[in-house]
Protein backbone atom coordinates (compact mmCIF):
# COMPACT_ATOMS: atom_id res chain seq x y z
CA UNK A 1 0.00 0.00 0.00
CA UNK A 2 2.70 2.72 1.04
CA UNK A 3 4.34 1.92 -3.04
CA UNK A 4 0.93 2.81 -4.38
CA UNK A 5 0.61 6.04 -2.55
CA UNK A 6 4.14 6.86 -3.19
CA UNK A 7 2.95 6.59 -6.70
CA UNK A 8 0.00 8.62 -6.35
CA UNK A 9 2.17 11.72 -4.78
CA UNK A 10 4.05 11.71 -7.95
CA UNK A 11 1.77 11.97 -10.19
CA UNK A 12 -0.10 14.64 -8.11
CA UNK A 13 3.14 16.38 -8.23
CA UNK A 14 3.07 15.99 -12.12
CA UNK A 15 -0.45 17.02 -12.53
CA UNK A 16 0.18 20.27 -10.40
CA UNK A 17 3.30 20.97 -12.87
CA UNK A 18 0.99 20.30 -15.90
CA UNK A 19 -0.93 22.82 -14.91
CA UNK A 20 1.39 25.34 -14.33
CA UNK A 21 2.64 24.54 -18.03
CA UNK A 22 -0.59 25.14 -19.37
CA UNK A 23 -0.86 28.44 -17.75
CA UNK A 24 2.51 29.47 -18.64
CA UNK A 25 1.08 28.30 -22.48
CA UNK A 26 -1.84 30.31 -21.94
CA UNK A 27 0.05 33.25 -21.17
CA UNK A 28 2.42 32.83 -24.04
CA UNK A 29 -0.17 32.24 -26.59
CA UNK A 30 -2.12 35.52 -25.50
CA UNK A 31 1.09 37.54 -25.40
CA UNK A 32 1.40 35.97 -28.98
CA UNK A 33 -1.92 37.32 -30.04
CA UNK A 34 -1.13 40.48 -28.67
CA UNK A 35 2.02 41.01 -30.51
CA UNK A 36 0.16 39.44 -33.74
CA UNK A 37 -2.22 42.18 -33.08
CA UNK A 38 0.33 45.14 -32.77
CA UNK A 39 1.95 43.96 -35.96
CA UNK A 40 -1.18 43.76 -37.95
CA UNK A 41 -1.68 47.64 -36.56
CA UNK A 42 2.01 48.68 -37.67
CA UNK A 43 1.65 46.78 -40.66
CA UNK A 44 -1.80 48.73 -41.50
CA UNK A 45 -0.26 51.59 -40.17
CA UNK A 46 2.68 51.60 -42.98
CA UNK A 47 0.25 50.37 -45.72
CA UNK A 48 -1.63 53.81 -45.36
CA UNK A 49 1.85 55.48 -44.66
CA UNK A 50 2.51 54.25 -48.06
CA UNK A 51 -0.79 54.83 -49.82
CA UNK A 52 0.46 58.74 -48.59
CA UNK A 53 3.59 58.85 -49.70
CA UNK A 54 2.80 57.42 -53.22
CA UNK A 55 0.18 60.09 -53.16
CA UNK A 56 2.70 62.85 -52.35
CA UNK A 57 5.60 61.18 -54.80
CA UNK A 58 2.30 61.75 -57.84
CA UNK A 59 1.22 65.69 -56.44
CA UNK A 60 5.46 66.07 -57.07
CA UNK A 61 5.61 64.51 -59.91
CA UNK A 62 2.60 66.95 -61.19
CA UNK A 63 4.20 69.76 -60.05
CA UNK A 64 7.46 69.08 -61.36
CA UNK A 65 5.85 68.85 -65.06
CA UNK A 66 4.10 71.60 -64.72
CA UNK A 67 7.06 73.74 -63.52
CA UNK A 68 8.95 72.66 -66.45
CA UNK A 69 6.17 73.60 -68.35
CA UNK A 70 6.13 77.12 -67.36
CA UNK A 71 10.27 77.30 -67.29
CA UNK A 72 9.37 76.12 -71.24
CA UNK A 73 6.87 78.53 -72.06
CA UNK A 74 8.86 81.22 -70.21
CA UNK A 75 11.67 80.89 -72.49
CA UNK A 76 9.11 81.13 -75.59
CA UNK A 77 7.92 83.95 -74.25
CA UNK A 78 11.49 85.34 -73.51
CA UNK A 79 12.29 84.89 -76.98
CA UNK A 80 9.45 86.04 -78.90
CA UNK A 81 9.28 89.42 -76.53
CA UNK A 82 13.22 89.79 -78.06
CA UNK A 83 12.18 88.85 -81.83
CA UNK A 84 9.44 91.36 -81.30
CA UNK A 85 11.48 94.16 -79.83
CA UNK A 86 13.61 93.40 -83.03
CA UNK A 87 10.60 93.58 -85.74
CA UNK A 88 9.13 96.93 -83.52
CA UNK A 89 12.99 98.63 -83.99
CA UNK A 90 12.92 97.75 -87.59
CA UNK A 91 9.48 99.29 -88.12
CA UNK A 92 10.47 102.42 -85.99
CA UNK A 93 13.81 102.90 -87.84
CA UNK A 94 12.21 102.12 -91.46
CA UNK A 95 9.40 104.55 -90.63
CA UNK A 96 11.66 107.62 -89.40
CA UNK A 97 13.90 106.80 -92.45
CA UNK A 98 10.79 107.27 -94.51
CA UNK A 99 9.83 110.55 -92.69
CA UNK A 100 12.90 112.32 -94.06
CA UNK A 101 13.18 110.54 -97.04
CA UNK A 102 9.61 112.12 -98.10
CA UNK A 103 10.75 115.44 -96.26
CA UNK A 104 13.84 115.52 -98.27
CA UNK A 105 11.30 114.86 -101.55
CA UNK A 106 9.41 118.15 -100.59
CA UNK A 107 12.20 120.16 -100.44
CA UNK A 108 13.74 118.79 -103.85
CA UNK A 109 10.50 119.73 -105.30
CA UNK A 110 9.77 123.11 -103.42
CA UNK A 111 13.17 124.27 -104.55
CA UNK A 112 12.87 123.38 -108.20
CA UNK A 113 9.71 124.73 -108.37
CA UNK A 114 11.40 128.21 -107.07
CA UNK A 115 13.84 127.66 -109.70
CA UNK A 116 11.36 126.75 -112.97
CA UNK A 117 10.22 130.77 -112.58
CA UNK A 118 11.11 131.81 -115.75
CA UNK A 119 13.63 134.86 -115.06
CA UNK A 120 12.81 137.62 -117.51
CA UNK A 121 15.62 139.63 -119.01
CA UNK A 122 17.33 142.32 -117.05
CA UNK A 123 16.20 140.31 -114.30
CA UNK A 124 12.91 142.10 -114.24
CA UNK A 125 10.87 139.11 -112.89
CA UNK A 126 7.11 139.08 -111.66
CA UNK A 127 6.91 139.05 -107.72
CA UNK A 128 6.67 135.99 -105.88
CA UNK A 129 4.81 136.24 -102.75
CA UNK A 130 5.48 134.69 -99.92
CA UNK A 131 2.95 133.51 -97.23
CA UNK A 132 4.65 136.59 -94.91
CA UNK A 133 3.60 138.90 -97.79
CA UNK A 134 7.50 139.93 -99.08
CA UNK A 135 7.82 140.00 -102.38
CA UNK A 136 11.73 138.49 -103.78
CA UNK A 137 12.95 139.50 -107.04
CA UNK A 138 14.09 137.75 -109.37
CA UNK A 139 17.92 138.47 -108.55
CA UNK A 140 17.21 137.61 -104.88
CA UNK A 141 16.17 134.52 -105.91
CA UNK A 142 19.26 133.41 -108.07
CA UNK A 143 21.26 134.49 -105.24
CA UNK A 144 19.08 132.23 -102.68
CA UNK A 145 19.61 129.74 -104.92
CA UNK A 146 23.00 129.69 -106.71
CA UNK A 147 23.56 129.53 -110.24
CA UNK A 148 21.62 126.76 -112.13
CA UNK A 149 23.85 123.74 -113.53
CA UNK A 150 24.57 124.16 -116.86
CA UNK A 151 24.55 128.42 -117.04
CA UNK A 152 26.67 131.05 -117.83
CA UNK A 153 27.24 134.48 -116.46
CA UNK A 154 24.28 136.75 -116.46
CA UNK A 155 25.46 139.37 -118.95
CA UNK A 156 21.75 140.64 -119.80
CA UNK A 157 20.65 138.42 -122.35
CA UNK A 158 17.28 136.18 -121.51
CA UNK A 159 18.47 132.68 -119.24
CA UNK A 160 15.26 130.49 -120.34
CA UNK A 161 14.99 127.26 -119.84
CA UNK A 162 17.05 126.87 -116.28
CA UNK A 163 18.59 123.36 -115.32
CA UNK A 164 17.03 121.85 -111.74
CA UNK A 165 19.45 121.45 -108.83
CA UNK A 166 19.21 118.47 -106.64
CA UNK A 167 20.78 118.73 -103.25
CA UNK A 168 23.88 116.49 -102.95
CA UNK A 169 23.43 113.36 -101.24
CA UNK A 170 24.40 112.75 -97.79
CA UNK A 171 27.90 111.13 -97.71
CA UNK A 172 28.11 110.92 -94.13
CA UNK A 173 28.43 107.07 -93.13
CA UNK A 174 25.06 104.97 -91.43
CA UNK A 175 26.04 103.34 -88.57
CA UNK A 176 22.44 102.41 -87.51
CA UNK A 177 22.45 99.40 -89.31
CA UNK A 178 26.13 98.64 -88.14
CA UNK A 179 25.10 98.85 -84.49
CA UNK A 180 21.79 97.09 -84.93
CA UNK A 181 23.79 93.94 -86.60
CA UNK A 182 25.90 93.97 -83.41
CA UNK A 183 23.20 94.05 -81.12
CA UNK A 184 21.20 91.37 -83.28
CA UNK A 185 24.79 88.98 -83.22
CA UNK A 186 24.94 89.71 -79.86
CA UNK A 187 21.29 88.45 -78.88
CA UNK A 188 21.64 85.74 -81.01
CA UNK A 189 24.85 85.19 -78.98
CA UNK A 190 23.93 85.38 -75.85
CA UNK A 191 20.80 82.59 -76.79
CA UNK A 192 23.14 79.98 -78.37
CA UNK A 193 24.86 80.58 -75.27
CA UNK A 194 22.34 79.58 -72.85
CA UNK A 195 21.03 77.14 -75.19
CA UNK A 196 24.27 74.83 -74.77
CA UNK A 197 24.60 75.56 -70.99
CA UNK A 198 21.12 74.03 -70.98
CA UNK A 199 21.90 71.16 -73.04
CA UNK A 200 25.15 70.57 -71.11
CA UNK A 201 23.43 70.62 -67.64
CA UNK A 202 20.74 68.17 -68.98
CA UNK A 203 23.71 65.97 -70.09
CA UNK A 204 25.52 65.79 -66.88
CA UNK A 205 22.70 64.94 -64.72
CA UNK A 206 21.83 62.06 -66.96
CA UNK A 207 24.75 60.78 -66.39
CA UNK A 208 24.65 61.02 -62.85
CA UNK A 209 21.69 59.65 -62.45
CA UNK A 210 22.34 56.81 -65.23
CA UNK A 211 25.25 56.03 -63.48
CA UNK A 212 23.17 56.15 -59.76
CA UNK A 213 20.82 53.80 -61.04
CA UNK A 214 23.38 51.17 -62.09
CA UNK A 215 25.59 51.06 -58.89
CA UNK A 216 24.26 48.01 -56.30
CA UNK A 217 22.62 49.67 -53.40
CA UNK A 218 20.16 51.42 -55.91
CA UNK A 219 18.83 48.32 -57.04
CA UNK A 220 18.09 47.36 -53.24
CA UNK A 221 15.03 48.56 -51.26
CA UNK A 222 16.64 50.37 -49.17
CA UNK A 223 19.16 51.87 -51.38
CA UNK A 224 21.51 53.96 -49.44
CA UNK A 225 19.63 54.75 -46.72
CA UNK A 226 22.18 55.97 -44.02
CA UNK A 227 25.04 54.84 -46.27
CA UNK A 228 26.79 57.45 -47.70
CA UNK A 229 29.97 56.42 -47.69
CA UNK A 230 29.24 53.42 -49.54
CA UNK A 231 27.64 56.07 -52.13
CA UNK A 232 30.60 57.71 -52.08
CA UNK A 233 32.83 54.50 -52.88
CA UNK A 234 30.48 53.30 -55.44
CA UNK A 235 30.67 56.22 -57.33
CA UNK A 236 33.98 56.28 -57.59
CA UNK A 237 34.59 52.59 -58.31
CA UNK A 238 32.21 53.27 -61.08
CA UNK A 239 34.03 56.02 -62.60
CA UNK A 240 37.24 53.64 -62.59
CA UNK A 241 38.82 55.73 -59.59
CA UNK A 242 39.27 53.66 -57.20
CA UNK A 243 39.22 49.28 -56.72
CA UNK A 244 36.74 47.36 -54.38
CA UNK A 245 39.72 45.84 -51.94
CA UNK A 246 42.10 47.92 -52.48
CA UNK A 247 43.21 49.47 -48.66
CA UNK A 248 42.47 52.54 -48.37
CA UNK A 249 40.52 53.12 -50.70
CA UNK A 250 37.12 53.34 -47.99
CA UNK A 251 36.05 54.31 -45.15
CA UNK A 252 34.88 52.92 -42.28
CA UNK A 253 33.45 56.36 -41.46
CA UNK A 254 31.85 58.19 -44.04
CA UNK A 255 33.54 61.60 -41.93
CA UNK A 256 36.91 60.33 -42.28
CA UNK A 257 36.70 59.53 -46.42
CA UNK A 258 38.06 62.87 -47.65
CA UNK A 259 41.20 62.63 -45.24
CA UNK A 260 41.43 59.04 -45.77
CA UNK A 261 41.98 59.31 -49.90
CA UNK A 262 44.32 63.02 -48.98
CA UNK A 263 46.87 60.37 -46.74
CA UNK A 264 46.82 57.86 -49.61
CA UNK A 265 48.21 60.38 -52.46
CA UNK A 266 47.27 58.80 -55.10
CA UNK A 267 44.84 55.49 -55.56
CA UNK A 268 45.53 52.45 -57.27
CA UNK A 269 43.62 53.50 -60.64
CA UNK A 270 46.36 56.37 -60.61
CA UNK A 271 44.69 59.20 -59.77
CA UNK A 272 46.22 61.94 -57.39
CA UNK A 273 44.75 63.08 -54.59
CA UNK A 274 44.83 66.56 -53.46
CA UNK A 275 43.69 67.10 -49.53
CA UNK A 276 42.41 70.31 -48.04
CA UNK A 277 41.29 71.20 -44.87
CA UNK A 278 38.66 73.38 -42.19
CA UNK A 279 35.14 74.78 -43.11
CA UNK A 280 36.70 76.91 -45.71
CA UNK A 281 38.33 73.46 -47.66
CA UNK A 282 36.37 74.29 -50.81
CA UNK A 283 37.31 77.78 -51.32
CA UNK A 284 40.65 76.45 -50.94
CA UNK A 285 40.18 74.20 -53.56
CA UNK A 286 38.51 76.56 -56.06
CA UNK A 287 41.24 79.11 -55.40
CA UNK A 288 44.42 76.24 -55.99
CA UNK A 289 42.36 75.73 -59.26
CA UNK A 290 41.16 79.46 -60.28
CA UNK A 291 40.31 79.47 -63.98
CA UNK A 292 41.07 75.80 -64.51
CA UNK A 293 37.41 75.19 -64.61
CA UNK A 294 35.29 72.23 -65.02
CA UNK A 295 36.47 70.48 -61.66
CA UNK A 296 35.44 66.88 -61.39
CA UNK A 297 35.31 64.15 -58.45
CA UNK A 298 35.45 65.95 -55.73
CA UNK A 299 35.34 63.83 -51.61
CA UNK A 300 33.74 66.04 -49.19
CA UNK A 301 33.55 64.80 -45.61
CA UNK A 302 31.52 65.78 -42.33
CA UNK A 303 31.24 65.45 -38.84
CA UNK A 304 28.19 66.34 -36.61
CA UNK A 305 27.03 70.09 -37.51
CA UNK A 306 24.57 72.14 -39.48
CA UNK A 307 22.78 69.64 -41.81
CA UNK A 308 24.75 66.50 -40.81
CA UNK A 309 22.88 64.73 -37.44
CA UNK A 310 25.20 61.64 -37.26
CA UNK A 311 27.51 61.63 -34.61
CA UNK A 312 29.44 58.48 -35.04
CA UNK A 313 29.66 58.53 -39.19
CA UNK A 314 29.20 62.30 -40.23
CA UNK A 315 28.54 62.82 -43.70
CA UNK A 316 30.67 61.79 -46.98
CA UNK A 317 29.73 63.07 -50.39
CA UNK A 318 30.75 62.95 -54.13
CA UNK A 319 30.83 66.55 -55.89
CA UNK A 320 30.68 65.01 -59.81
CA UNK A 321 31.57 68.41 -61.32
CA UNK A 322 31.44 72.03 -60.81
CA UNK A 323 31.27 73.80 -63.64
CA UNK A 324 32.52 76.94 -65.18
CA UNK A 325 29.79 78.73 -64.30
CA UNK A 326 29.98 77.83 -60.54
CA UNK A 327 27.24 75.15 -60.89
CA UNK A 328 27.63 72.13 -58.61
CA UNK A 329 26.35 68.72 -59.69
CA UNK A 330 25.92 65.87 -57.22
CA UNK A 331 23.67 62.89 -55.80
CA UNK A 332 23.37 62.49 -52.00
CA UNK A 333 21.38 60.61 -49.74
CA UNK A 334 20.13 63.93 -47.90
CA UNK A 335 17.23 66.19 -48.61
CA UNK A 336 19.63 68.49 -50.70
CA UNK A 337 19.30 65.62 -53.03
CA UNK A 338 17.10 63.03 -51.99
CA UNK A 339 18.98 60.12 -54.32
CA UNK A 340 18.60 61.89 -57.26
CA UNK A 341 21.02 63.92 -59.07
CA UNK A 342 20.74 68.03 -58.96
CA UNK A 343 22.59 71.03 -59.80
CA UNK A 344 22.43 73.75 -57.36
CA UNK A 345 24.47 77.02 -57.83
CA UNK A 346 28.28 77.10 -55.13
CA UNK A 347 25.73 79.68 -53.19
CA UNK A 348 23.16 77.14 -52.75
CA UNK A 349 25.16 74.09 -51.89
CA UNK A 350 27.67 75.65 -49.52
CA UNK A 351 24.26 77.15 -47.60
CA UNK A 352 23.08 73.42 -46.83
CA UNK A 353 26.75 71.89 -46.29
CA UNK A 354 28.71 74.82 -45.02
CA UNK A 355 26.61 76.51 -43.26
CA UNK A 356 27.64 78.28 -39.93
CA UNK A 357 27.16 75.43 -37.90
CA UNK A 358 28.96 72.62 -40.14
CA UNK A 359 32.42 71.10 -39.79
CA UNK A 360 33.93 70.10 -42.94
CA UNK A 361 36.90 67.15 -41.70
CA UNK A 362 38.47 67.58 -45.33
CA UNK A 363 38.00 67.83 -49.15
CA UNK A 364 40.24 65.73 -51.48
CA UNK A 365 40.12 66.71 -55.23
CA UNK A 366 40.75 63.12 -57.78
CA UNK A 367 42.23 64.10 -60.50
CA UNK A 368 44.64 62.43 -63.09
CA UNK A 369 48.48 63.26 -63.48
Amino acid sequence: MAKINIVTADLQSLSSKMKQADLHVGKARMMVSMAQSSLNMQVASMSAISSRLSSAKQKLTAQRTAISTMASLTVQAAEEFARADQGSGRIVEDLFNNLFRALGDMAGSLKNFIQSIVIKKHNQVAGVFLPAGSILTGSVISELLGPARGSGRHDGESSAGVTDVKPAPDKRPDNTANEKKETATQQTAKEEAAKRAKEERKKTLDEINTRYQNLPNSKSKKGFVHLCGALTFQQLHALGIVSKNTAGEHATHAKDYARLLAKKGKTSKGYICTGYTGNDALDKLLAANKGKLPLTNIVCSFNKGGNIPSEADGHALLISKIDEAGNVYFVDNTKASNYKAVCLSLKEFKAFYFKKESNCSGVTHLHKP
